[in-house]
C-alpha cells in the first residue's frame, strides 16, 4: 500500500518533466542498456549537485519501467519543523517528501541495521532506491566523506548498484543523466569471499568511496 502514491506521483509527473527537460535542457540519458536484465528493484547511487537530482533519476528511465516507484532517503522529521526552515519547508521536507516516497534515516543510532529498517522492508518488497551518499549538494565536485549507508543496504540485502551520474543539472544547459553497470556486493568488498568477513562501518565507507570514485569516472 505504501508504493500506491510514490508510483502515482512518479508516473504522472514523468511525461510532463521530461517534455520539458528535453526542451530547455535538452536532458539525454545515457547507458539505459545496463538495466536491461534487472529484473527487480536496484540501489540507484548518484552525484548530488541540485534539488533537482531527486526527480532526474526516476524520470530518466523508460516510462512505466519495473524499476519503479523509487524511494529514498531523507532526514528525520524533526529536522524539517525547524524553525529557521519555516512552514514551507516542512511542508515540503516533510509531508511532499512522504508521498515522494522518502523515508527518514534514523540518525545517531550507530547501527545502519536500525536506521534503514524501513528501506531495506522496502528493497524486500522488490522496490528501487536511490541514494546520494555525498548527503547534501556537491556543485564544486568536492571531497565528501560518501556516507556508508549504501553499501551496507547492498552487502544486507545481495541487491546490486546502479552508478548514476549527473551532468549540468547546475548550469541546466544541457543535462545528462547516465546510468553505469551494476555494481555487486563482490565487486565493492574485496574480501567477501572469505569465510564470514566481519564488516565495520569504515568498510562500509570505504566501499562507498569506491563507488563514487567509479561514479566520477563515468
Amino acid at each position: 500500500m505504501y508504493a500506491i502514491l510514490p508510483f502515482i506521483l512518479q508516473t504522472i509527473i514523468w511525461l510532463p518533466v521530461r517534455f520539458s527537460l528535453r526542451l530547455l535542457c535538452r536532458l539525454e540519458v545515457a547507458g539505459l542498456k545496463n538495466l536491461k536484465n534487472i529484473k527487480r528493484g536496484v540501489i540507484f547511487v548518484s552525484n548530488h549537485t541540485s534539488e533537482l537530482d531527486p526527480v532526474l533519476v526516476p524520470v530518466s528511465l523508460p516510462f512505466l519501467s519495473s524499476l519503479m516507484p523509487m524511494f529514498y532517503t531523507c532526514r528525520e522529521k524533526s529536522f524539517y519543523k525547524d524553525e529557521r526552515f519555516g512552514w514551507k519547508q516542512h511542508a515540503y521536507g516533510g509531508i511532499f517528501f512522504r508521498i515522494w516516497g522518502a523515508y527518514e534515516v534514523m540518525v545517531g543510532q550507530n547501527d545502519y541495521e536500525l536506521a534503514l529498517k524501513k528501506h531495506i522492508e522496502i528493497m524486500k518488497d522488490g522496490h528501487s532506491i536511490c541514494i546520494f551518499p555525498e548527503g547534501r549538494k556537491n556543485v564544486n565536485g568536492d571531497k565528501i566523506e560518501a556516507r556508508g549507508g549504501v553499501a551496507f543496504l547492498s552487502y544486507r540485502t545481495g541487491i546490486p548498484i546502479i552508478p548514476v551520474k549527473i551532468n549540468g543539472a547546475i548550469e541546466k544547459k544541457k543535462i545528462t543523466v547516465t546510468f553505469g553497470k551494476p555494481l555487486f556486493p563482490k565487486d565493492i568488498f574485496p574480501d567477501l569471499n572469505k569465510i564470514n568477513p566481519t564488516k565495520t562501518h569504515d568498510d562500509y565507507k570505504i566501499a562507498a568511496k569506491l563507488i563514487m570514485e567509479k561514479i566520477k569516472e563515468m
